[in-house]
């Protein structure tokens, strides 16, 4: 820090307030679950692969589709892979809906405070970017 603080050219990064630390947070914790989300959804796809079920890629295919595989008794799937995929459902549902309240959060705090819309609008812009890059 001292020999930061010598350097005549060294910009320094302002300190968050306490709500945008929170935006932040919000952020962050709906990234880790979207991350989350796309990993059950490709283990449920493989799974059900192994016993010749495909369904298309994309988690709407798979909340459309699973419950009926569930119920369809004349597929091959045993009783056991059976309790497992519908816990994956419901964890699945889960997810899904703690993303969307903090999608609302956020979209309330948006229409609620400038800076935090422009806050929000900084961080989307940079997950895009950072996202679409080529590797």
């Amino acid at each position: 820090m001292c020999e930061a603080a010598g350097r005549p050219n060294m910009r320094f990064v302002p300190i968050k307030n306490e709500e945008q630390q929170a935006i932040l947070t919000v952020h962050r914790a709906r990234s880790l679950l979207v991350a989350e989300r796309v990993a059950l959804v490709n283990q449920i796809r493989g799974f059900l692969t192994e016993y010749g079920i495909v369904i298309p890629q994309g988690r709407l295919h798979l909340r459309a589709k699973l419950p009926e595989i569930l119920e369809d008794g004349e597929n091959s799937l045993p009783y056991l892979a059976r309790e497992v995929f519908a816990d994956q459902y419901r964890r699945l549902c889960e997810l899904d809906r703690v993303i969307d309240d903090y999608d609302q959060k956020l979209a309330s705090l948006a229409k609620s405070q400038e800076v935090t819309r422009r806050v929000i609008i900084a961080t989307k812009w940079l997950w895009t970017y950072n996202n679409e890059r080529p590797n």
